[in-house]
């Protein structure tokens, strides 16, 4: 028999391992020398809906010319921009996703419609809550 608290709640419990008979039983204690194979009922907990997320995906990746990004979201609507930017952290161009669009092409030109050179990108996505989410992507010739 071994004595310690089980269930957490400062109060000793007790658990008997039978070896004759392969079994395990486990008694809470009430603090009063009582001990029941009941735990004390626990209220149903509040289920906290998962907070909202976005999630990026891109092909192909690596890529030479263009690339579709593929946005999912637990999100009803998706409404917000998405970023490249170069290694340095310099903003390439910006692609705006308007509601009920999941997913775009990026050229691969920059704001002035000239082709990027090979490198590291990265994409950030931007909604109007601030939700953030962000992927690395690579452009080869």
């Amino acid at each position: 028999m071994f004595y310690c608290d089980f269930d957490n709640d400062g109060l000793l419990d007790w658990i008997l391992l039978r070896f004759n008979v392969p079994s395990v039983e486990i008694r809470f204690g009430d603090g009063l020398g009582n001990f029941h194979d009941n735990p004390v009922e626990v209220d149903d907990p509040v289920i906290v809906p998962p907070p909202q997320f976005v999630t990026i995906s891109n092909y192909p990746n690596p890529f030479s010319s263009s690339t579709q990004f593929v946005l999912s979201s637990n999100s009803k609507r998706l409404s917000g921009d998405l970023l490249i930017f170069n290694i340095k952290g310099q903003q390439v161009r910006s692609l705006h996703i308007s509601n009920q669009i999941s997913d775009v092409v990026w050229d691969g030109t920059d704001g002035a419609n000239r082709p990027v050179p090979s490198g590291i990108y990265l994409c950030k996505y931007i909604d109007e809550t601030g939700l953030v989410s962000t992927r690395r992507i690579l452009k080869v010739r």
